[in-house]
């Protein structure tokens, strides 16, 4: 009896448009995101929207967003449940959940025409896949929009209900939404939104011309206090780092990622993790870190991977012509947001930064890596055609910077590669190949969201 008045208590908490018929701004920010207009998009389709990424990305703002847009639309407000499963009293059953809706509403969900679930850090709910995939498979009048922060539980989650999901994931802000959230120049807001092209395509920089201090002062911010929306209103730099330990230690590292996979020794997993961002932009040695942490590999492998799975770090396979070789060599290391850097590396070299930077940006894209007796950044091969990518902060690009790229250009056969500068805007063509350079803040602004 107390576990379903608590289950009730947390419905009326949290759907308080229930009462009021209307969502509040301190909820439902007015800044929106790129991918807001996708995720009203996904609602039409008969299909579990599932919504992921690291913790404290918005991903719930983003939800109430929605709700907003569904009231806006005429949507009953009574028709939209929101609950999170991040408290202990809300970790009830689907179908109890059903029940008491069903209490609350005094209707069956079948008599409505359409009912939105939204199901926040659905991983905590046991079972929820199969839950949900019953509702859906039944053609229950319920659309089911659930979100988490765990990539491993959901994806397990969600090959119970394969063809029956759109997914999206939701990354810290881009440098295009950082750069539109921090002006008020219109004319500026509608050339970074009217920025579009494809990475290797040649630049024109004349029209960011009248804003280019402006663009570098918001570029070296972001560069250091990183993407996290939580934190777009913290000026102090000690308090955005403590906010920002408290979020990714205390929260996910002691609490999320212990309660998920039922850690024995999450002092070492932080360790781990530490040491990951310290090494961002770097080869991955699982058998150094192992020997320095006292951990098998195995156990390492497994952190890191847990690591992964909670958004934090995410890895690259060195580019090869065969799979064996891509699982024999080495991959490399990132950080998901140069926040973190900051927070937690904050005398880490300038170009790696920025590398990780990049690196964030192409998350989600075929994307690897390439060593030989030179180097290359980024290899992205999910287009027809293979790009290599080079970051150089820097304005001199020399013969040397070019190594890497004509290296594996030549032994790929590729003709066109891209460097990423500083501020520098030029085409270098050689040898019959093409590589175009320009900053790497006007590639971020190409890059859509």
């Amino acid at each position: 009896m107390e576990e379903k008045t608590a289950l009730l208590e947390s419905m009326y908490f949290y759907n308080s448009w229930w009462r009021t018929g209307a969502i509040p701004e301190s909820l439902a920010l007015p800044f929106e995101r790129e991918c807001l207009s996708r995720l009203t998009a996904y609602l039409s389709a008969n299909r579990v929207i599932v919504i992921k990424g690291p913790r404290r990305t918005g991903k719930t703002t983003l939800v109430y967003q929605i709700i907003k847009s569904l009231l806006k639309d005429g949507i009953p407000p009574s028709n939209i449940l929101y609950l999170s499963f991040d408290e202990i009293a809300t970790r009830s059953s689907l179908d109890e959940i059903v029940a008491a809706y069903e209490k609350i509403v005094r209707k069956t969900v079948s008599e409505f025409k359409d009912v939105y679930f939204f199901l926040d850090e659905v991983h905590f709910l046991n079972n929820w896949s199969n839950s949900v995939k019953k509702y859906f498979d039944t053609k229950s009048h319920i659309k089911f929009i659930v979100s988490g922060s765990s990539a491993s539980l959901l994806k397990k989650g969600t090959e119970s209900l394969a063809g029956r999901t759109i997914e999206e994931i939701i990354l810290p802000l881009n440098f295009r939404e950082y750069l539109l959230y921090h002006t008020n120049d219109k004319k500026l807001a509608a050339l970074i939104a009217s920025a579009k092209g494809k990475i290797a395509d040649a630049a024109d920089f004349t029209p960011y011309i009248p804003y280019k201090s402006k663009i570098g002062i918001v570029f070296n911010d972001y560069l250091t206090r990183g993407g996290f929306p939580h934190l777009l209103e913290i000026k102090d730099e000690t308090v955005l780092r403590k906010v920002m330990r408290e979020d990714v230690v205390e929260k996910v590292i002691y609490r999320d990622l212990v309660d998920l996979f039922g850690i024995k020794k999450p002092a070492v997993l932080e360790k781990l993790f530490l040491y990951l961002v310290d090494i961002s932009a770097g080869i991955l040695n699982t058998s150094h870190i192992a020997s320095s942490l006292g951990l098998s590999r195995e156990y390492t492998e497994k952190y890191i991977e847990y690591l992964k799975s909670a958004y934090l770090v995410f890895t690259l396979p060195r580019y090869a012509r065969s799979a064996e070789s891509q699982l024999r060599a080495a991959a490399k290391v990132f950080v998901i947001d140069t926040g973190l850097s900051g927070a937690f590396a904050p005398h880490k070299d300038k170009g790696h930064l920025v590398e990780t930077l990049v690196a964030g940006h192409l998350f989600g894209r075929k994307l690897y890596y390439w060593k030989d007796n030179y180097e290359v950044d980024f290899i992205i091969a999910d287009d027809a055609k293979i790009i290599p990518l080079e970051v150089k902060y820097k304005d001199n690009i020399d013969t040397d910077d070019l190594n890497g790229l004509l290296s594996f250009m030549d032994k790929f056969r590729v003709k066109k590669g891209v460097i990423f500068t500083k501020d520098s805007t030029r085409e270098i063509k050689i040898k019959g190949k093409k590589i175009v350079c320009k900053p790497v803040w006007l590639g971020l602004l190409e890059m859509r969201g």
